[in-house]
C-alpha cells in the first residue's frame, strides 16, 4: 500500500519584514510548513538578521539590492525545516532576485526557484534572465518557480510565452492581491484583483494551492501541498563539553593528581607535549565528553505583551481598510497612526525590558550580549554563515564535498600572501645592516639578543590573561581549564616553553590554527574570494607568544629603538 504525505510549501510577499519579526515567528512556530518562503522583504546588509533566525528552520537571506540609479529591489528570505537535505544552493549577486535550491525529499530532488521582480524592472529582460537560470538546471528534476513577478500572469503575453517554452503551468489560479481605488471625479470606487504571485510547476507533483488572506502584507499567503513524504522538523545541535561549575571541579581534582615529573624527562618537544595534551584529554572524555547539545528556541521578542499584541491588530485592521480604499484620507491617518504608535510602543517597551535588566538576568555578560546582539547590525556578525554553499570554485577547481570544500579552502588561505616582491634573504640583510649601523653609531651596545627562559611567574601571569571565551584551538583544551589548572600545571608548561628555547623548536600542533571561513556579505557566495578566514589558534600557544613578545619588547625598550 502506497501511503501519500503532505509537503507543504508557503509564500508571502511581506512588503517589508521590519517590524514584522514578531509576526513571522508565529508564523514558523506555529504553522506546519516545511518551507517558507518570503519576498520583499526589504533587508539590507545593515540589518542584523538574528531575530529572523528560528530553531526549527534554516535560513537564507539576499539582502535588497541597489541598481545604478539608485532604486532599491525587494530581498528575499527562504526557511527550510531542519531535516531537509538542501544538496545544491545559490543565491543570486545581481539585481536579479533569487534564491535557488536543490532539497532531496527521501530520495527524491526538486529544484525550487524563489524570485522577485520589482515593479519597475521590465518583464523581458526578467523573464530572459530566468530563462536562462532554469535552462542551468537539470531538467529531469521536478521544478518549482516561487514568487512575486509583478506580471499579471492570466494575461500578460510575454509571460504565457514564457511558460509554454519552459513547460510550466501556474497553478495559483485564484487571486493573489486585492485593490480598491477611489475616483473622486466620478464618485467611483474601482476593486482591481490581480494574480502577482506564482506556483510554476513543470510536473504533476502538486495536489492543492489555496489563498490566505494576510492581515500584516496587501498580499495574499498563497501555499502548495504536494506529494510527498513528510519531513519531521529536526533540532539544531551543537558539539561541546559540560563545563559547569561541579564539573570543572572534578576535573581540576584530577588533574592535581598527575605526575608531571615522568613527562619533564622526555627529551623530544612534542612527545613532552603531546603526552601532557594527552593526560588532560582523558581527563576531560572521562568527566566532560563531547556530546551534542540541543540548541533550545528563544523568545526573540519578549517585551511582546498584550497591549503591543491589540496595537498590532488595529494597525493591521486599518492597513487593509487604508488598501481598500487608497482615496480616502480618513483610513490613510487612521493607519498612519497605528502605524507609529506601534513603532512608539514597540521600542519604548524594547528599552524598558532592557532598562529593567541586569547581567544577572542572563546568567553573564556572554548571555546578555548573546540576546542584545540580535537587535542591533554589527561588524562581527557571524550569523551569515547560514548562507554557506554545498558548492565552491577557486582558479577554476569546483568542491562540492564536505571534505573537498574544506581542502579547497585550506589550500586557499594558506596560498594567501604579501604582495611584497622583496625575499627573505633581502629582508634578513636589511636586518643586518640597520642594526649593524646602530651598533656603529653607539646607539645599541654590540651584543646579540637571546631570549631568556621563562618563569613560572611569567606563565601564570600570561594565563591569567588569557579570555575564558577564546577557543580551545587545535589541542581541544579549553581555557578556562588552563586558567583554573593553573597552580597545578604551571611548572611543567615552564619545563616546555624553555625546552622550546634552548632547543630552537616548538610542538607541531603550536603551528596549527583552526581556521572558519567567514563569507563577506558580498560577491557570488560560491566565489572562495568573498570569504575571509578566521584562525583560533591553541591558547598555550598564544600564552608562548606573549612570553616571546614580551622579551623583544623589552629589548627595544632598552635600547629605545621604539
Amino acid at each position: 500500500m502506497v501511503i501519500q504525505f503532505d509537503f507543504n510549501i508557503l509564500h508571502l510577499n511581506i512588503n517589508s519584514v521590519i517590524n514584522k519579526g514578531f509576526e513571522l515567528q508565529k508564523i514558523l512556530n506555529e504553522a506546519n510548513y516545511d518551507i517558507v518562503l518570503i519576498s520583499e522583504t526589504k533587508l539590507t546588509s545593515s540589518r542584523p538578521i538574528k531575530q529572523f533566525q528560528n530553531s526549527k528552520y534554516n535560513e537564507l537571506f539576499y539582502n535588497r539590492p541597489n541598481n545604478e540609479f539608485g532604486l532599491l529591489g525587494g530581498g528575499l528570505l527562504v526557511y527550510i525545516k531542519n531535516g531537509l537535505k538542501i544538496t545544491k544552493q545559490k543565491i543570486s549577486s545581481t539585481l536579479f532576485e533569487y534564491i535557488f535550491i536543490q532539497v532531496d525529499i527521501h530520495g527524491v530532488l526538486v529544484n525550487l526557484i524563489l524570485s522577485y521582480k520589482p515593479p519597475n524592472q521590465k518583464n523581458e529582460l526578467y523573464l530572459e534572465e530566468l530563462d536562462n537560470l532554469i535552462f542551468s538546471l537539470d531538467s529531469n528534476i521536478p521544478l518549482f518557480v516561487i514568487g512575486d513577478l509583478n506580471m499579471e500572469s492570466a494575461i500578460n503575453e510575454n509571460f504565457i510565452e514564457f511558460l509554454s517554452n519552459q513547460s510550466l503551468i501556474n497553478f495559483m489560479i485564484e487571486p493573489t492581491r486585492t485593490k480598491t481605488r477611489f475616483f473622486k471625479d466620478k464618485l467611483l470606487r474601482k476593486t482591481k484583483i490581480s494574480n502577482l504571485d506564482v506556483i510554476l510547476h513543470n510536473s504533476n507533483l502538486i495536489e492543492d494551492t489555496l489563498t490566505i488572506e494576510c492581515p500584516f502584507s496587501d498580499h495574499n499567503f498563497i501555499a502548495a501541498k504536494i506529494k510527498f513524504s513528510k519531513v519531521k522538523a529536526e533540532n539544531k545541535f551543537i558539539q561541546g563539553r559540560n563545563l559547569s561549575g561541579k564539573n570543572i571541579c572534578l576535573i581540576i581534582e584530577e588533574i592535581s593528581k598527575i605526575n608531571f615529573l615522568n613527562v619533564e624527562s622526555i627529551s623530544c618537544i612534542d612527545t613532552q607535549w603531546c603526552t601532557f595534551k594527552t593526560e588532560i584529554q582523558k581527563i576531560l572524555d572521562k568527566i566532560a565528553p563531547i556530546k551534542e547539545f540541543k540548541i533550545k528556541s528563544k523568545d526573540m521578542f519578549p517585551w511582546f505583551d498584550d497591549e503591543l499584541l491589540y496595537i498590532t491588530h488595529c494597525r493591521d485592521s486599518a492597513y487593509k481598510t487604508f488598501a481598500r480604499d487608497k482615496q480616502n484620507g480618513l483610513n490613510y491617518a487612521l493607519f498612519y497612526y497605528w502605524k507609529h504608535e506601534f513603532k512608539r510602543q514597540y521600542e519604548q517597551k524594547m528599552i524598558k525590558y532592557f532598562e529593567s535588566k541586569t547581567m544577572y538576568d542572563f546568567k553573564n555578560s556572554k548571555k546578555f550580549w548573546e540576546f542584545y546582539s540580535t537587535h542591533i547590525k554589527i561588524k562581527s556578525d557571524k550569523t551569515q554563515k547560514i548562507n554557506f554553499t554545498n558548492e565552491i570554485s577557486f582558479n577554476g577547481t569546483n568542491a562540492d564535498t564536505i571534505p573537498k570544500i574544506s581542502e579547497l579552502f585550506n589550500f586557499f588561505f594558506t596560498s594567501i600572501k604579501s604582495d611584497s616582491v622583496t625575499d627573505h634573504d633581502d629582508c634578513s640583510n636589511f636586518c643586518d645592516q640597520f642594526f649593524d649601523q646602530l651598533i656603529d653609531n653607539g646607539k645599541i651596545k654590540a651584543n646579540i639578543f637571546k631570549f631568556k627562559p621563562v618563569s613560572e611567574t611569567d606563565v601564570v601571569e600570561q594565563l591569567d590573561r588569557l579570555a575564558e571565551s577564546s577557543g580551545a584551538g587545535y589541542d581541544g583544551i579549553p581555557t578556562k581549564i588552563l586558567k583554573c589548572a593553573s597552580q597545578y600545571i604551571t611548572k611543567l608548561l615552564c619545563v616546555i616553553f624553555n625546552k622550546c628555547l634552548s632547543d630552537g623548536k616548538i610542538p607541531d600542533d603550536f603551528k596549527i590554527a583552526v581556521v572558519t571561513p567567514l563569507y563577506k556579505n558580498k560577491g557570488a557566495i560560491d566565489d572562495i574570494n568573498n570569504y575571509r578566514g578566521i584562525s583560533v589558534l591553541s591558547p598555550i600557544a598564544k600564552v608562548f607568544e606573549k612570553l616571546l613578545y614580551k622579551q623583544i619588547y623589552a629589548y627595544f625598550i632598552q635600547n629605545k629603538l621604539i
